[in-house]
């Protein structure tokens, strides 16, 4: 199944099989020495892992987006959004180039991707993750109305440093309540 979210601005779609290279070239673009963000922190060292689950088409047809800017058609950023079918949840990870992090499309693009989980998906629940010191990522969440859970203290290893990870999440009725005159 073809999924896709447009705006007068970007381009959200899934990863198609043959566009495995595009996205191998795009993780391996970030600079993994400094911890910016837990998709990177995931992503480093296991881009092949990563590579070979989206060629293999585990859920890739359904969880794992690829975010465009239609104005020079230039890969900007991915999202993932995990699926949990037994509990009905959703995880969502996202990356993007640091000269997009401000950019309001960037909200609207993942509040589609969270529209799609709760819609068309019917879960219950959205969970992101986020460094505890990833203060972009903290702002961008709070934007989607995405509320605190909790921290896991020294939950990550990444170069010989243990890192906190905080937790928001909002529920399907919550975002329902709080979209229902925008969707």
């Amino acid at each position: 199944m073809h999924h896709f979210f447009e705006s007068e601005s970007i381009k959200i779609e899934n990863i198609k099989i043959e566009e495995i290279q595009l996205i191998s070239n795009f993780l391996n673009s970030f600079n993994y020495n400094y911890p910016d963000n837990i998709l990177l922190i995931n992503t480093s060292n296991k881009i092949e892992k990563w590579i070979e689950y989206l060629t293999k088409k585990r859920k890739a047809e359904n969880d794992i987006f690829k975010v465009t800017n239609l104005i020079n058609n230039q890969l900007i950023g991915m999202i993932e959004l995990e699926i949990f079918t037994k509990n009905k949840l959703g995880k969502l990870s996202f990356i993007f180039e640091k000269s997009y992090w401000h950019k309001e499309f960037i909200t609207n693009g993942l509040n589609d991707i969270i529209f799609y989980g709760f819609n068309k998906l019917n879960l219950n629940k959205i969970y992101a993750e986020h460094l505890t010191h990833d203060f972009l990522s903290e702002i961008l969440l709070i934007k989607l109305n995405m509320k605190y859970e909790g921290t896991l203290k020294a939950h990550l290893k990444f170069s010989h440093q243990y890192l906190d990870i905080d937790f928001r999440s909002i529920l399907m009725d919550e975002w329902m309540e709080e979209n229902a005159n925008t969707k």
